[in-house]
């Protein structure tokens, strides 16, 4: 199975490595940046003496040329007694300072004088690798799966060039970290046998990563994978070693994260989610742009804006159209009796708690970037989904080809704009709306077809 997918996973290494940008290009990766700097350079998780919080600091600009970010410094940031502090999950920036003391260890250059080398070198270790990581196991998904030749090609090219995996590779991001981690959790989870000690182990740590890197989409997907592997176990006898093993794999994790959190900012719970910490002049995260609590005004806006964050002009489904099929999908794959049913409930259950947990808890539609970058990892399940649905169901491979199409399409033009690009793209709309009328004409031909030979 590697060497069919061999091409597609050097072509994969090598856009990361061409792509990746020598900058941070918001704030977002700013932040995360300025949090990796200060704990090697400045030994602490304080912030305020980063070049990305003050770039005149650098030797050289750390944002994009022209960009807010560069006039202002990050404003992702939290005011806890008197100082600043990143606004984002401190666990992921640990392995991040530990390459980056590696570096200076070795000779390299502080970000202060070389910021373009510092992003660069972060962006292809945590997010190249992770984006690379996400298309193998893609790939090794298809294998466990059973999907038939020639498709399995079509799913593996559609995830690793023709959705938001690839811009989202060009910064470092929470978001793309996650998607390696929701990848791996798939590909553990169909591998063909029982679910064995070593398996609940690992799902178990990735569980537990997980929860530290996205506090929105990271707790749901450690619920749904006890779940899972509940579910698991029962079906070979001998659960609660299984279960046992997961959760002190995924513990550790878990509890870092919310020691790290109360030493840094006295609560338990996310620390962005405290509004105390986020009235400083100039912030922008006040009032409706705040994330982390309900700030809709009645229950059928929440409702009309959770579809936006599906169909609307950023809506995920549209930005990666190849998921339509699976979403059109999902009621018949859950009741029809499948070797991946397990798995694809679970997951299923992962995205919709996600889904609902930041449609009633957002109003700004993830900020400043392309689509929505909070559901980014649910590319994962989305693409086990259309394995299944590709080998189950003939009659829907077309339907794949002509969205998988359009995305190709698409992330041409999401690549040159990259990840942080807060306008619709040009092709957007008019792409979209392409595609949805082939893929309606193609199911029009099959009905026929239906229709003609009954």
């Amino acid at each position: 199975m590697a060497r069919r997918f061999g091409c597609i996973y050097l072509a994969a290494g090598l856009l990361a490595v061409l792509t990746a940008r020598p900058y941070a290009g918001s704030w977002n990766d700013g932040s995360r940046l300025a949090t990796v700097e200060s704990l090697v350079d400045h030994h602490t998780w304080i912030i305020d003496d980063s070049i990305y919080v003050t770039p005149d600091r650098a030797a050289e600009q750390p944002y994009a040329p022209g960009s807010v970010a560069a006039q202002t410094g990050t404003l992702d940031k939290l005011l806890i007694d008197g100082r600043f502090y990143s606004d984002k999950s401190p666990v992921p920036a640990l392995p991040m300072a530990a390459v980056y003391q590696l570096w200076r260890w070795a000779g390299g250059p502080s970000a202060a004088d070389r910021p373009d080398w510092f992003a660069q070198m972060l962006t292809w270790a945590f997010a190249g690798l992770p984006y690379l990581v996400a298309v193998i196991c893609v790939g090794r998904i298809a294998g466990h799966v059973g999907v038939p030749a020639r498709w399995d090609m079509i799913l593996v090219v559609s995830f690793a060039f023709g959705s938001l995996a690839l811009p989202y590779a060009q910064h470092v991001n929470n978001h793309i970290l996650l998607l390696a981690v929701a990848a791996a959790v798939c590909e553990a989870a169909v591998r063909p046998g029982p679910l064995t000690t070593t398996r609940a182990a690992w799902l178990g740590l990735l569980a537990g990563f997980g929860y530290t890197i996205d506090l929105g989409a990271g707790p749901p997907l450690a619920l749904a994978l006890a779940g899972l592997v509940l579910w698991r176990s029962s079906e070979s006898g001998s659960r609660w070693p299984r279960v046992l093993v997961f959760f002190l794999t995924a513990s550790p994790l878990v509890a870092l994260h919310h020691a790290l959190t109360y030493s840094i900012a006295g609560t338990i719970g996310p620390a962005n989610a405290n509004p105390a910490y986020l009235q400083w002049p100039g912030s922008p995260f006040t009032g409706p742009q705040m994330t982390g609590g309900w700030n809709h005004p009645s229950v059928p806006a929440a409702g009309l804006y959770a579809l936006d964050l599906l169909f609307g002009k950023k809506g995920f489904l549209l930005f990666s159209l190849p998921l339509l099929l699976g979403v059109f999908a999902l009621p018949w794959l859950l009741s029809h009796p499948h070797r991946e049913r397990p798995v694809t409930v679970a997951m299923t259950a992962w995205a919709l708690a996600t889904w609902l947990l930041y449609a009633a808890t957002s109003r700004n539609l993830s900020g400043m970037n392309l689509s929505i970058r909070w559901f980014v990892p649910l590319l994962a399940p989305g693409y086990l989904v259309l394995c299944v649905v590709v080998r189950d169901v003939p009659s829907w491979r077309r339907d794949i080809a002509v969205l998988a199409a359009g995305g190709l399409i698409l992330t041409g033009e999401l690549v040159w704009r990259g990840p942080w690009y807060g306008r619709v793209p040009t092709l957007y709309w008019p792409l979209v709306m392409l595609t949805l009328v082939a893929w309606g004409a193609v199911v029009a031909h099959r009905l026929r077809r239906s229709w003609g030979g009954a």
